[in-house]
């Protein structure tokens, strides 16, 4: 019945991780026939669990911990695992430690990558810019093995027809085994292939209509109180115009849109801005119940050990961790030493994915540290001659209403005296929601993330170089815990994004890797990589730690579908293909 209809097909290629460090595992023996082994992997317990199946094992036989690791992005929810296992068995057999660390060229070969995906969206909306309707088709390319293809397929599903309103709206998934190398979990988890098709169709509509791109998104945004096209109502704040605004005048859109059109067609080289925007379910949803542990205790010497079950492979969660456990404690962080994730002290809180682990294992530290706290207020009160509540906090000091003073030195001591127990386990877990695999309907994700990004290129059309100018990228993440590391995730998920547009497609021909090094396989370098501008909003998730969510994947969701659509005004040329590969003007 709609008025203007949109039906195209999108194709997208694999994508390398790419992490500074390969994987590796040190697997040593111990005395009593059990093995410990140190992996740079996402999820011990997991580590510890396969291993143990495949060692024979009791799981109490097989301690993990994990060391510093350098960068995964999802890619060491897998294949660490077996590299664990490789060397435990090597190790028992031997009776020596024994260490696996894969050369660029095995990581690489062996190594899942993001899902290859077709993509074919129809829309439709009336002559007034209104979306009505939305039907997508996808294909995932699983390769030769299942491994998290499914689940990521299943986020792509729930996020394929965007951040909008429709009256109704369908979409057919289909995970696909072939003769590739598999796929996995890669950063963005299917919304990266999602949200490029639906944005790119969002700006094609755009033109149909004579309309800007982003008066057409504003338009038909989902706001608080809409019904998404999961069928679940956003019962809470939905931040994406807000983003886009910002971005709109942060890039001085409107002035530069009217001055690149008008850019003569036979120029060279040529400008262009282009715009996307997204949203991103937080935590794991209807894939399975989201929860962490944390445990906290006072040592002899004062300090505050923090123990979780999550782990941090370069995202900053330790920092987070330490920051959250501070904040509810009312301490200065240098006091709070964290240790490493470790099977045989910490408890099993999940795998560190989908961007959870601060509205998830952040929000378990705040329990376990607001536990602690009461008793250190129970005994701070009992020193000081008045009641808990009425005890005011300020930097480690404690002081009743009456002025008088302790420090945390002396409220502990007192603590031990009374025969308290200054040591606590914490658990919290994601309000329940409920996905209908049957009916594909429900509650598929309890809160989103929200965000928008404006690419300015540059295009050379005798030569068909692309070059990216500037990104503006504004993300709703609620509240910023740690605002150095916000940034760091927002520059890094650009700069993986803008990989992904331009020069990161991995292919295979007959089943074999067809780059097997980072010369042949290009990512962006410093020189590469544009200027970026960026804002995180002023927003509360009210179930959030401190009001914070997830953050660290959808930051690259965007980038891909802003610059295409940024090429487009600038050449004048639809690519629905990525990486994106301009035709030359002879």
């Amino acid at each position: 019945e709609s008025e203007i209809k949109f039906d195209q097909t999108f194709n997208f290629q694999h994508q390398e991780h790419a992490y500074i460090e390969t994987e590796g595992a040190l697997a040593v023996p111990e005395s009593d026939g059990s093995v410990t082994i140190y992996a740079n992997d996402q999820s011990p317990f997991i580590n510890r669990d396969n291993a143990a199946a495949v060692l024979g094992l009791p799981k109490e036989k097989v301690r993990v911990i994990q060391p510093p690791v350098g960068g995964s992005f999802g890619g060491k929810d897998d294949i660490g695992y077996q590299n664990s296992a490789q060397a435990a068995k090597l190790a028992l057999l031997t009776g020596r430690p024994v260490r696996l660390v894969l050369e660029r060229r095995e990581s690489l070969t062996a190594s899942y990558k993001r899902e290859g995906m077709e993509i074919r969206l129809q829309l439709g909306a009336d002559k007034d810019g209104r979306l009505r309707a939305a039907h997508a088709d996808l294909l995932a390319d699983s390769g030769a093995y299942a491994s998290m293809t499914p689940l990521s397929a299943w986020r792509a599903t729930m996020h394929a027809a965007g951040c909008y309103r429709y009256e109704a709206a369908t979409v057919d998934t289909h995970v696909l085994y072939t003769n590739n190398g598999y796929s996995g979990a890669f950063r963005g988890f299917g919304n990266p292939q999602a949200c490029a098709a639906v944005e790119i169709a969002m700006d094609e509509l755009a033109e149909r209509l004579g309309r800007d791109p982003i008066d057409l998104r504003l338009q038909n945004i989902l706001k608080k109180g809409d019904r998404a096209f999961t069928g679940n109502v956003m019962n809470f704040d939905v931040n994406v115009g807000r983003c886009l605004e910002w971005a709109r005048q942060a890039s001085d859109w409107d002035r530069k849109r009217a001055q690149f059109a008008a850019q003569p067609k036979d120029l060279e080289i040529r400008r262009g801005l282009g715009v996307a925007c997204y949203f991103h379910g937080s935590g794991l949803g209807g894939e399975g119940t989201d929860y962490a542990n944390a445990s906290i205790r006072v040592e002899a010497d004062y300090t505050v050990t923090l123990q979780h079950g999550m782990t941090d492979y370069g995202q900053g969660s330790r920092t987070i961790f330490t920051l959250i456990a501070a904040e509810a404690l009312g301490l200065a962080p240098e006091r709070i030493q964290m240790l490493r994730p470790d099977t045989q002290t910490a408890v099993e809180s999940g795998p560190t994915v989908a961007s959870r682990a601060t509205l998830v294992g952040g929000n378990a530290v705040r329990v376990t540290a607001q536990k602690l706290a009461k008793t250190i207020l129970f005994a701070a009160a009992d020193l000081l001659g008045c009641a808990p509540e009425e005890v005011r906090r300020h930097h480690g000091h404690y002081v009743s209403p009456q002025e008088n003073e302790a420090t945390f030195e002396q409220v502990i001591d007192h603590a031990r005296e009374m025969g308290l127990t200054l040591s606590t386990q914490g658990y919290w877990q994601i309000p329940k929601i409920h996905w209908d695999f049957e009916k594909g309907a429900g509650v598929p994700y309890f809160t989103y993330a929200y965000g928008a990004q404006v690419a300015e290129v540059e295009v050379n059309q005798r030569s068909g170089e692309i070059k990216v100018v500037k990104i503006w990228a504004s993300h709703d993440a609620g509240t910023i815990v740690f605002p150095a590391g916000a940034k760091g995730q927002m520059l890094g998920g650009i700069a993986q994004g803008l990989g992904y547009a331009l020069t990161e497609g991995f292919s295979y021909t007959n089943g074999y890797p067809d780059k097997l090094s980072l010369k042949q396989y290009a990512i962006p370098t410093a020189l590469q990589t544009p200027e970026i501008e960026l804002t995180y909003l002023d927003s509360i998730q009210p179930e959030g730690p401190f009001g914070a969510k997830g953050l660290a994947e959808p930051t690259m969701v965007a980038t891909a579908p802003a610059i295409a659509n940024a090429v487009y005004q600038a050449s004048g040329q639809r690519l629905r293909s990525f990486p994106l590969v301009l035709q030359r003007k002879r």
